[in-house]
């Protein structure tokens, strides 16, 4: 008598219809190490939210601290050309007054990486609304320069993508904003401010960013943001008493902005 093989059913993915955060990783690093790194908060997240991670567009080495662990989990990539590690400057950024301008070509790979990103979690099958972003060191800045670019457009009335983020998880976001604008419509100010929503996270021995005069926590309005300072240095919180911490933070954000129900 022969035996038969039954198939294996996959498990229905619990998040499918979750609404959805864009997490963007470090310089140096990948998606599929980010989703390593933040592992104890993405146990917690997804919960209630769908984590979508995006493969920045521009190829790099490995970033500080990656090469020994995820020395073969290349390619690495990085938001922006060039300087993996934060700093004050960036190739391919004119900075004004305090803030500073992208080059246009620049803009648009970072556009196509988180279009390409959302077109194909929705061919996985994700159904939520796009509602906020989880992003760590570079990708902090960036997912925060996306926002102010919401956020300016939305000022002024202009039309927008489908998307509507309403608040994002910042961890060790170096300053400055980034103005992503493209748009000969409007020019965004090098005083203005982040006033969507924001939760930042910075560890209290960061070496990457204490030469740093200011961080991202200072280019948001004081009524929209909120700060957790740890004891570490540059990296994602993975004890639970950290990461309760900031899931608490997060949450009463993803309620009071409405991407998430009461409970």
């Amino acid at each position: 008598m022969s035996s038969t093989t039954i198939p294996k059913i996959p498990k229905p993915d619990p998040t499918i219809h979750h609404p959805r955060i864009l997490c963007l990783h470090g310089g140096g690093t990948n998606a599929k190490i980010m989703k390593i790194q933040c592992r104890a908060l993405r146990a917690k997240l997804e919960t209630s939210f769908r984590l979508v991670y995006v493969e920045g567009p521009f190829i790099t080495h490995a970033g500080p601290g990656i090469s020994g662990v995820y020395e073969k989990w290349g390619p690495f990539r990085n938001w922006m050309p060039g300087a993996i590690e934060p700093d004050e400057s960036l190739p391919g950024v004119a900075s004004y007054s305090g803030s500073s301008k992208v080059d246009a070509r620049i803009i648009a790979s970072i556009d196509q990486a988180i279009q390409s990103a959302m077109e194909e979690d929705d061919r996985a099958g994700g159904t939520g609304p796009w509602v906020g972003f989880m992003g760590f060191s570079r990708g902090a800045q960036t997912a925060a320069s996306l926002l102010l670019r919401q956020q300016e457009r939305q000022k002024r009335g202009l039309a927008s993508t489908s998307t509507d983020f309403r608040f994002a998880l910042l961890i060790a976001a170096p300053a400055p904003l980034l103005n992503m604008n493209t748009s000969s419509e409007f020019q965004i100010g090098s005083t203005v401010q982040l006033n969507i929503p924001t939760v930042h996270v910075y560890g209290s021995r960061d070496s990457m960013l204490r030469d740093f005069t200011h961080v991202l926590y200072d280019c948001c309005t004081p009524t929209s943001a909120q700060r957790y300072d740890w004891d570490a240095d540059h990296q994602i919180p993975l004890k639970t008493i950290d990461v309760d911490a900031i899931i608490q933070m997060v949450m009463q954000v993803a309620r009071e902005t409405g991407a998430i129900g009461e409970l």
